[in-house]
């Protein structure tokens, strides 16, 4: 990170003086999920309260113990 700090400190003479002094993160993929997905409630009477529940209590658990 320092090495690309010190490389836009290097190019900031060459940018307009307008714009604002850019953000630099670091980034790290595995700090990233492996796998997203939803949960849509279409036509059951769970609500919200209850498919948190069944997500919380049934799905999550059972993810949870997967291999990997």
């Amino acid at each position: 990170m320092e090495d690309v700090r010190q490389r836009m400190s290097a190019l900031r003479g060459s940018l307009p003086n307008e714009i604002q002094e850019p953000i630099i993160l670091s980034f790290d993929p595995n700090a990233l999920p492996i796998i997203s997905f939803a949960v849509v409630e279409r036509s059951s009477s769970l609500g919200l309260a209850g498919l948190r529940e069944l997500v919380d209590d049934k799905i999550k658990p059972r993810i949870q113990r997967l291999d990997g």
